[in-house]
Formats: structure tokens, sequence, C-alpha cells
């Protein structure tokens, strides 16, 4: 039997910014954020004790490539399911469409200026959580 604990979300990412405006974005819809890090290893940590009903990372994070973090996450976890938001290059998606624990990915957007909005962050997490 397994030690993880149950839980809910996951939020990594390296600005404390973006973890808040995630964080408050899912509460408003009801929905309960375990734990949040700006760290791939202690993420990692995390993952080996809980079980996350989803994981929201970016690739570009401390301590950790977020790319060898997911695919670290997939052997511990093969059913995890991860949502990864980022700037994201064709190399990191063609990483990305290899892991089965990619349930879906969120392309932040240098060239319009400004951040993903509430309304595109909560429909990519519906639809990583069907």
């Amino acid at each position: 039997m397994s030690d993880r604990v149950k839980a809910d979300i996951l939020i990594v990412d390296r600005d404390p910014k973006t973890r808040a405006d995630y964080r408050s974005w899912l509460e408003d819809e009801g929905y309960k954020v375990d734990d949040e890090t700006d760290n791939g290893k202690f993420a990692f940590r995390l993952c080996n004790r809980k079980d996350y009903r989803l994981v929201i990372t970016a690739i570009s994070i401390e301590d950790w490539d977020g790319i060898d973090y997911i695919i670290s996450n997939s052997l511990i976890d093969p059913k995890q399911k991860i949502l990864v938001i980022d700037y994201l290059t064709e190399e990191n998606i063609d990483a990305l469409v290899q892991e089965p624990t990619v349930v879906g990915w969120l392309q932040k957007s240098a060239t319009r200026g400004e951040p993903i909005t509430k309304e595109e962050f909560l429909r990519s997490v519906k639809a990583a959580l069907q």
C-alpha cells in the first residue's frame, strides 16, 4: 500500500506572482491548491509523497529543467496529470508530446506581450482534469 497522501493541485513556477495568480484563479473556481513551489527538485519530492490530481508546471523552473522534472515525475507516477504553461519552443513541444503524463499545455506568448488570461488558464485546467 502506498504511503502517498491524496492531494489536489501542485503549482510549479519560478515567478511568485504567477503562482499567486494561478492559486487565486483556481480557488475562485473551487479548486484546492495543496502546494506550490519554484523548485523542480522540491516538486519532485512532493510528488513522491503526495498523489496530486493535477500538477501545473512551467518549463523554466528553479533547480531542475522542467522537461527533466516531467520525465522523472512520469517515472514515479505514470498516471499523474501534468499541465504545462510556459513560453514553449518546438523542441519543448516535441518532448512534451512524448510524455504520456502531459495532458495539455498552454503557450505563453512573448509576441503578444501579455500573460495568459484567467479564462484561458481555467479552460486548460478543466480540459486537463477530464
